[in-house]
This record gives structure tokens, C-alpha cells and sequence, in this order.
């Protein structure tokens, strides 16, 4: 009976630091589902900025083709007639 009063501060402090570890334990899981949640939006944003850069690369080919194509076609003067 004498020690009962020890095992209660006892279990006291330990439910206490119980309670810290499983506030800091959810703290940790919120912040790294919040990460996660913002690492997905990021990497979605990088899959499309890849397909713009992959459409404007095509776009890019396109123009450039298109230009030398009346580079060519301006070099003499016959072809510059046959395209007027």
C-alpha cells in the first residue's frame, strides 16, 4: 500500500508522455499526408508541363520545316516564281 502512490505518479507521468508521443505520432502523419498530397499536385503539374514541352518541341519541328522549306525555296530565283 505504501507504493501505491508511486505507481499512480508513475502511471501518470507515463500516460503523459504517452499522450505527447501519440500527439507528435499524428502530427507526423498529417504533415507527411499533407506532403504527399502536395508532391501528387507537383508531379501532375511536371506530367503536363512535359506534354506542353513535347507539343511545342512537334510545333517547334513544324515551323522549322516550314522555314526551311522557303529558305530552299527562295535560294533561286525559279523557285521563287514557281511559288508566286
Amino acid at each position: 500500500m505504501a507504493a501505491a502512490p508511486c505507481f499512480i505518479t508513475a502511471a501518470s507521468v507515463l500516460e503523459t508522455t504517452i499522450n505527447k508521443y501519440k500527439a507528435l505520432n499524428d502530427k507526423m502523419w498529417i504533415d507527411v499526408n499533407a506532403a504527399r498530397q502536395e508532391i501528387t499536385l507537383v508531379l501532375a503539374r511536371a506530367d503536363k508541363l512535359d506534354v506542353s514541352f513535347d507539343n511545342c518541341s512537334a510545333k517547334i519541328k513544324l515551323l522549322d520545316n516550314a522555314i526551311n522549306g522557303w529558305v530552299k525555296a527562295t535560294n533561286t530565283d525559279q523557285r521563287i516564281l514557281a511559288i508566286t
